[in-house]
């Protein structure tokens, strides 16, 4: 059901700004007439006994109508009756004698009259300005006036008093009711109460019959809901319309009470010819049009207005309950909200690491008819997206990036941070859908940070699926938690890599290298590895690098190197490097003996030597490596002794021109020369 929306009736601000000062002009005349009453500003006349029971005539054919109308009356124009009446008989009295008035007793029973109504605060006001008014005149009060006004004034306490407190008893009551009703019965509580509603309406209306259709916002189609008719089996309880077709949507189209004139038409809604004189329709209105009454006479209609009345009347008690309904759907969906959200969250909330997360909620979201989905993370340095984690994608999308200038969707989510939900995309060439066939909706929502965009999420779904807002404000609000938690592994990370790895090159830090090599090491010594190579290298000449072009090219020069290690690291399995100290590298192969190991090498130094350079506009120079080898157990006994011989290889290496891979063998060699 959409959303009741009463923008429709707006004011003209003209009229609104009459009708303040129409107010305030009536408040400024009843603070004039109390005063006047009050100081005894005012003539004074005497009524002889006709003109006193002419009064009391026309103060009891007031009440008479204000008791006859009182359930059309609302509560605050009867509170403005009320007052009005107390001024014009109290202006009555004061002029005809004040207490001694034979029209005092008006005020008294119009006191007594107003504390029926439960309007204590009121009568208070009044009983005190009436004895304001009569405060003036004590010298002619009697004895019983004295003890009339202290009556009123203690039972007016008792009332109120006493009124409060049955009212706390009452919502005390209510409020702890057990009717062993659960929220899920509350349609059918609902949809007995508009049965009621329309069977009591028929009787008013006198009609054949009287159908409440509501209109559904997926297909726009309107459905019988309820009905009372004085001959039910022929009602087609699964007839369905649109606006403009057959004669009850035409109807309907005027958007206003509408009479038809039904002689000799077929009516849609019943299965068999049922003599029809006049239908009657009154679109259900909250903005648009959400539903329709219909009625039907055998005869033609007579009192239009009435019948006009009573549907109006009809149709602000269906509004109401649909109120209700729509209360109670949002009550129910926020629970079911809220069980869902949080049998996720103890899911997640167990989960480090950021594939396990985002593998976890597709798992989750997968009860909402996801097929297919994928993250794309964001990369501040190169300010594109890039897919990370995928789910039902061919492993070929991983690493695509998304420019947010180049992409218009990309673009407008990651400037406003909002979500988009597209329909229809099997048929447009939309770059994020990589051309899927099968996909017909998706939706892309951005992952924010406290600092800046994490990356963004796509959902699919196939054809004949659509997103529901309750599954879209569900999902958002599980998205709000993904990020959380993908922001906490991205600070872990950052301070997991702070303590291991270099600031400048993101290699290992040389603690973390000494670590990871007796790790190594000892896997050897386990018989898991057959051998561990280890290979220094140095880059020829960094000072010069330092000392020609200045220390941020020296420092550009080490991450090319870095950079250079870990793309031969991520090649080659088994593998890793780290920063040994200044312009120095270690470079540690498992399973790698120390011919295997001298080969690798000497591909990284010709490498460096054919595509590194350095330098600045005027000059580049090649950047190339003097590498030491040695391998664990064969040349070496312990971790350090293997340093130890890589280094020696290292120094050989620079004896020997520089440029060039030297092993624990040629040490050998050099030995036996």
């Amino acid at each position: 059901m959409p959303n009741i929306n009463f923008s429709k009736f707006s004011f003209n601000q003209s009229f609104i700004r009459d009708r303040k000062k129409t107010k305030y002009v009536l408040i400024s005349l009843f603070f004039i007439i109390t005063l006047i009453n009050i100081f005894g500003w005012y003539f004074v006349f005497s009524f002889n006994f006709i003109f006193t029971g002419l009064f009391y005539a026309g103060f009891f054919t007031a009440i008479f109508f204000i008791e006859k109308y009182k359930e059309q009356i609302e509560e605050k124009a009867r509170i403005r009756i009320f007052y009005i009446l107390f001024l014009l008989f109290l202006t009555l009295t004061n002029i005809s004698g004040g207490v001694i008035s034979p029209l005092k007793w008006s005020i008294y029973i119009l006191l007594f009259y107003v504390i029926m109504y439960n309007l204590y605060i009121q009568s208070g006001i009044m009983l005190f300005i009436f004895f304001l008014a009569s405060i003036k005149d004590f010298s002619k009060f009697e004895q019983y006036d004295l003890f009339s006004f202290l009556s009123i004034f203690v039972l007016l306490i008792i009332l109120f008093f006493s009124g409060r407190k049955t009212e706390n008893n009452k919502r005390h009551l209510i409020f702890n009711i057990d009717t062993e009703k659960e929220i899920k019965d509350f349609n059918y509580i609902i949809l007995g109460l508009l049965e009621k509603i329309v069977n009591v309406y028929r009787g008013f209306l006198k009609s054949e019959s009287l159908l409440f259709f509501f209109r559904r916002p997926e297909t726009d189609e309107f459905s019988l809901m309820v009905f009372s008719s004085s001959m039910p089996e022929n009602i087609i309880q699964n007839y369905q319309f649109k606006l403009k077709d057959d004669i009850i949507g035409t109807a309907l189209n005027k958007r206003e009470f509408f009479v038809v004139d039904a002689a000799s038409i077929k009516i849609p809604y019943y299965n068999s010819n049922v003599d029809i004189k006049n239908i009657v329709t009154l679109p259900l209105l909250s903005g648009k049009i959400i539903g329709a009454i219909v009625c039907d006479y055998k005869v033609l209609i007579e009192n239009s207005e009435g019948v006009k009345r009573l549907l109006h009347n009809l149709s602000s008690e269906i509004l109401n309950v649909l109120n209700l309904f729509e209360i109670n759907r949002k009550v129910m969906e926020r629970e079911k909200r809220v069980s869902i959200l949080y049998d996720i969250y103890g899911k997640l909330n167990f989960l480090e690491s950021k594939h396990n997360i985002i593998e976890k909620f597709f798992e989750e979201v997968k009860k909402f008819d996801i097929y297919s989905g994928y993250l794309a993370e964001y990369s501040s340095d190169d300010k594109c997206y890039f897919i990370s984690e995928i789910y039902n994608y061919q492993d070929a999308v991983k690493n695509t990036r998304f420019l947010p200038s180049e992409n218009e969707l990309l673009r407008y989510i990651h400037n406003t941070g909002n979500y988009l939900v597209l329909n229809n995309v099997s048929e447009k060439n939309i770059d994020l859908n990589f051309k899927r066939k099968n996909i017909d909706k998706f939706l892309i929502s951005l992952l924010k940070s406290r600092t800046g965009p994490l990356g963004f999420i796509k959902l699919d779904k196939e054809k004949n699926y659509n997103f529901s807002d309750f599954e879209i404000k569900t999902i958002q609000m599980l998205l709000s938690k993904v990020a959380v938690l993908l922001e906490n592994v991205k600070l872990y990370e950052k301070v997991k890599r702070q303590a291991t790895e270099d600031g400048l090159t993101g290699l290992y830090n040389h603690a973390t290298f000494q670590e990871k090599l007796l790790q190594t090491l000892e896997k050897k010594d386990r018989a898991e590895l057959n051998s561990v190579s280890l290979a220094l290298l140095d880059i020829d000449f960094f000072k010069k690098f330092n000392d020609s072009f200045g220390h941020q090219e020296g420092d550009r020069v080490l991450k090319k190197i870095a950079n250079m290690l870990l793309k031969f690291s991520q090649e080659n399995t088994a593998t890793w490097a780290a920063r040994y100290g200044g312009e120095e590298f270690v470079f540690v192969m498992e399973n790698y003996d120390i011919v295997s190991a001298t080969k690798l090498m000497e591909q990284i130094r010709k490498f460096s030597e054919e595509n590194l350079k350095g330098g600045d506009d005027k000059e580049q120079r090649q950047i190339t490596l003097s590498i030491g080898v040695a391998t664990y157990p064969h040349y070496a006994s312990n971790a350090r002794e293997l340093i130890k011989i890589a280094d020696d290889a290292l120094y050989l290496a620079k004896q020997e021109g520089r440029n060039r891979v030297k092993n624990a063998v040629d040490l050998m060699k050099r030995k036996m020369q």
